[in-house]
This record gives C-alpha cells, sequence and structure tokens, in this order.
C-alpha cells in the first residue's frame, strides 16, 4: 500500500514540474520561483462603453509584463459592489443599508464576467435599462418630481452605469499584483421608430371649433418625441405646434406630422364641416368639472359629464370605466362611484384614474385621477355593516337574555348581504355592545367637537318606552363622565300609542357633543341597546353604523 501511494506521489511531482516550465520560456526550463520577480502592469484600466457595443472582449493580461519565464494568469475577479471600510467591511447608512460602490443603474445579471484571461462585456444587457441624457433631463424636470411627495414621483432613470472590478496577476512569484477595471456603460439615443395617428383618416374638424390632433411616439421611450405639425391649407385648417386644429372653413385638407429627426413622416385628412358631434367630454361633480378628486373608503359619489362645447345640445351617451380594478368601482353607464378599499401604508395603491368617454365616439375621453382616502367612519375596519356574515367586534349587550335573538342573517340587510337581526320577548334591554379596547376613544379626547353617530334601521315589531333607543359611550368605572343619547327613530301606531311599527328603513342620526377623558385611565366602550316596557316586544333589523366627525370645533 505504502509503495503504491510514493509511486502516485512521485508520478504527481513530475506532471506539476512538467507544466510549471512550460510557461513563457522553452519547455524544460529551470525556474527559481523564490526569487522570481512579480508581474508588471501599465496601469489599471477605464473602459467606456455604449449600451449598443455588442459583447465586447478584452485581455486581462493586455499591458502586463512578466520578468520571468513562469506561466502567468490572472485570479479573484472581484465586483466592488459596496464600499469598504479600513478593515474590509462592507459601509453601511445610517438606515442600516450597504453603501453601494456603483453609480447610476445597478449592475444586469452576466453582463461582466470572466472566462480564462478574457474579460467580457455584454453591452445588450443595458438595452432595458439605460437612456439617453437627455431623457434623464425631461424625467428630473417634471413638477411631479420635485414637490413634497416623493412617493409620487415617476421612476428614476439612468443614463450610464459605472462599475469597478479587480483581480490578482500571478506568475507564481511569491507577491501577487493587484490590477483594477472602471467600466462605465453609457445610454444612447432611443430612436423614433413610428409615429401613431390616433384618428381615422378623413376624420371631422367642426368650422368654427378646434379639435386635438392626438398622434404617439414610438417607442414610448424615445428620446426626443417632439414633432411638427403642418397643413396643407391654412385657408381650410390650421394646426398649431402641439397638434391643435382649428375649422376655418368648409373644405378637405392634409395634416402632415414629422419626427425631430425628419426620418419618420406621416399623414392624415381631415374634412372641415359643420359642428355635428361633441368636441370633448368634461367630467362634472356637485356642477363643477374636475380633473382630479378624493373620496374617503366606503363613501358613493355621483359623476355627471358635459358636452364640449356645453352650448350645444347633443344626444350622445357616456360611458365610464376605472383603471386599475379592485380600488373602486363605478357604474359603467350612469357614473356612480364607490371607493372599496383604502391602503394605509401604500399612498399609491390608493389612485385610480376615471374615465369618461363619449359612447359613440371612443376617441374622444377625459380621464381624471381619484385618490381614495381613509374613511371619515370611525367604525371602519369593525366591519360596521356586518358584512362578514358575523358579529365579529360587536357582542351582545349584557342585559339582552339569553333567548333572545342577535345575529347576523340575510334578511337583516339594507345594503350588501347582511345586517343585523335583534328579536326580544319579554326584556327590558336588548341590543349591542362594542367592547373599550373596540371603542374609537375620539369621542373622550376632549377636543371640543362635535361628533354624528348613525344607523339603518328597520323595525317590524317593537311594543315598549316612547324613548325606545338608547346610545352610550361609558369608560370603565367613570359613569359620570358617559355620554347618553335617548332617542326615538320609530314611527308610532296611530290605532296604539303603545305600539311603534316601521316596516320600512328609516337613517338615524343622533348627534353629541365630545366628552374630555383625558384624566381617566379607563377606556370607554359603546353601547346601543332598545328598552322594553314591562315584557315589550323588540323585533328589527340594523345595518350600516357609522361614528363619524361633524364639526372640528363647536361655536
Amino acid at each position: 500500500m505504502k509503495t503504491q501511494i510514493l509511486t502516485k506521489l512521485t508520478l504527481a511531482t513530475a506532471i506539476s514540474l512538467i507544466f510549471l516550465g512550460c510557461g513563457d520560456g522553452n519547455k524544460g526550463d529551470n525556474i527559481d520561483y523564490e526569487n522570481l520577480s512579480p508581474p508588471t502592469h501599465d496601469g489599471d484600466r477605464n473602459i467606456v462603453v455604449d449600451e449598443e457595443s455588442g459583447i465586447l472582449v478584452f485581455d486581462m493580461l493586455d499591458g502586463v509584463t512578466n520578468p520571468g519565464k513562469s506561466q502567468i494568469f490572472t485570479r479573484k475577479f472581484t465586483y466592488l459592489r459596496d464600499q469598504l471600510d479600513a478593515d474590509g467591511e462592507p459601509l453601511l447608512d445610517e438606515n442600516g443599508q450597504r453603501i453601494p460602490n456603483w453609480e447610476g443603474a445597478e449592475l444586469p445579471f452576466r453582463s461582466i464576467y470572466k472566462s480564462v484571461d478574457t474579460m467580457f462585456i455584454v453591452t445588450d444587457s443595458w438595452k432595458e435599462v439605460l437612456v439617453h441624457p437627455d431623457t434623464v433631463a425631461a424625467r428630473n424636470a417634471l413638477p411631479i418630481n420635485n414637490d413634497s411627495d416623493p412617493e409620487n414621483d415617476t421612476p428614476m432613470l439612468y443614463s450610464n452605469g459605472i462599475y469597478k472590478f479587480t483581480y490578482l496577476i500571478d506568475n507564481g512569484a511569491e507577491e501577487t499584483i493587484e490590477r483594477n477595471f472602471t467600466i462605465t456603460v453609457q445610454g444612447i439615443e432611443d430612436k423614433v421608430e413610428d409615429i401613431v395617428i390616433n384618428h381615422s383618416d378623413g376624420f371631422t374638424v367642426a368650422k368654427g371649433y378646434t379639435v386635438q390632433l392626438n398622434t404617439t411616439v414610438m417607442p414610448l421611450n424615445a428620446t426626443y418625441k417632439n414633432r411638427t405639425y403642418t397643413s396643407s391649407d391654412e385657408t381650410i385648417a390650421t394646426v398649431s405646434s402641439t397638434g391643435l386644429v382649428s375649422g376655418i372653413d368648409y373644405g378637405n385638407v392634409t395634416f402632415t406630422i414629422t419626427s425631430a429627426d425628419g426620418e419618420v413622416v406621416k399623414t392624415i385628412s381631415a374634412v372641415v364641416e359643420d359642428l355635428v358631434d361633441p368636441l370633448g367630454v368634461d367630467v362634472m361633480y356637485n356642477g363643477a368639472p374636475v380633473t382630479e378628486l378624493t373620496i374617503p373608503v366606503e363613501s358613493t359619489f355621483q359623476l355627471g359629464s358635459r358636452f364640449v362645447p356645453d352650448t350645444v345640445e347633443f344626444d350622445n351617451s357616456v360611458t365610464w370605466t376605472v383603471e386599475p380594478a379592485g380600488i373602486v368601482e363605478i357604474d359603467y353607464l350612469t357614473g356612480e362611484m364607490k371607493a372599496l378599499q383604502y391602503d394605509a401604508e401604500n399612498p399609491a395603491a390608493n389612485k385610480v384614474v376615471v374615465t369618461a368617454t363619449i359612447g359613440e365616439l371612443p376617441s374622444i375621453s377625459t380621464p381624471i385621477q381619484v385618490t381614495v382616502g381613509p374613511s371619515a367612519n370611525y367604525f371602519y375596519g369593525l366591519d360596521p355593516g356586518f358584512e362578514n356574515g358575523e358579529l365579529g367586534a360587536w357582542t351582545r349587550y349584557w342585559e339582552t337574555p339569553e333567548t333572545s335573538i342577535v345575529e347576523v342573517s340575510t334578511d337583516a340587510a339594507k345594503d350588501g348581504m347582511y345586517g343585523l337581526h335583534i328579536n326580544v320577548d319579554r326584556t327590558k334591554h336588548a341590543g349591542i355592545t362594542l367592547p373599550d379596547v373596540k371603542t374609537p376613544q375620539v369621542v373622550g379626547e376632549g377636543q371640543n367637537r362635535n361628533l354624528k353617530f348613525s344607523y339603518d334601521l328597520r323595525i317590524n315589531n317593537y311594543t315598549g318606552s316612547a324613548y325606545p333607543m338608547r346610545l352610550y359611550f361609558v369608560p370603565a368605572g367613570a359613569w359620570a363622565d358617559r355620554i347618553e343619547k335617548w332617542h326615538s327613530p320609530i314611527i308610532t301606531d296611530q290605532d296604539n300609542p303603545n305600539k311603534y311599527v316601521n316596516q320600512e328603513w328609516v337613517h338615524v342620526e343622533v348627534l353629541f357633543d365630545e366628552k374630555d377623558w383625558s384624566s381617566i385611565e379607563a377606556a370607554g366602550r359603546m353601547d346601543l341597546y332598545f328598552i322594553g316596557n314591562n315584557g315589550g316586544e323588540v323585533d328589527a333589523y340594523m345595518d350600516n353604523l357609522s361614528l363619524e366627525l361633524v364639526e372640528d370645533v363647536i361655536n
């Protein structure tokens, strides 16, 4: 066994000596590695390329001198991604994040790599990453990117990427030599390839009116989107530098649109005649045109429309759409809009675009931005409409008999799928409670405000007190500081003064002043219940509970 091992070691040593002798010199040269001088190079490299240079190849031993006859090679090719301290550890910013050592765009995956002693740069990797410097300047000049709300800024654009690499040059000497490459990849102009005209050839322009000639430069990220507009006959129609067409006299005309470099030219014909259809549509809210609107979550708003010009009567219809879906819903024909959800952690997720389109003229539309804001209802998040199909945060009022019905059902719904059904026979009190850990403590903040508690109620049968409803906000152990509102939302049966029956839904609103509970350690609960009278009966449906601020200050 020992003999076999010795034989293998001797053979391996012999082979390695043969290869070590195969450097820059002749085979069989004896090399004194202990006294071998390390290689030298003529300096670090700064390489500048553009994003459409193809696959570039660089000899990493270019400019390297090997003073001996040994083999020379490169190793430890390393991307210097992070800035490092004196100990070689990554530097961190105030948020504990590593400070990058690159500039501009991040390095695309597998875009710079080494094989043997050759470095490859795949510049196509930056085609969707970099843009021309003028495109960056245009983005940075946008007002939205220069306001106090950076979360709404458009995505960052980069015109270059600068990356640092290092590697070692080794010729077998005791000392290895380090060399650095700084690689800059630059964005270049994205040329205009086409101009899309968003009108049909032969479109109509009304005499005495204007219409916007809508065109789109392709690709959308073209560096220079400017185009010029000209008219073949300005006695028939003129066109401004922004594409606004004015109908001057009856007749036919051709408009020419040309890209900034003159390489793309498109034409479209038009006819100037009497006004027949609307030229535009305004989105209206509360009788005034709007371009943006903020609505609280779970609220419903009615949008309207007005044709342009508004001095002429038109028989056209308007349809409504919203993008993206799921945040706001809108009736396609009526424009009734409801805010469905609100994301407090991500403001950008609360924005949608609502568009009004003239039904018979789909090329004429007006978009507005709609932002969903926090709910005005302090019960938001507690399922005040019982749409989860259960009581959830709400519980039975403590005096309600166990044999009574206080449950969520589909029959009790005024809106949505579910509502609350209360049915009690021979009871004094029956209703619901919201525990102090769930009750909004805004009612006791002592800021001299006025609040409104509201709900929808339908009485199927009731016999009891002339003031059948009680609303309380009560801090534990501080009964004297309670909010107490007796109210009577129930219609009296004229044939029986002690019996009340609505049989229809009524909306109940109770106004009250907030209290100052700042000196009370315990939080307050909410109670809402019916008062029975000598074994009276309660059978009622309840839905859509709400607690809202009415005024900031009471005069």
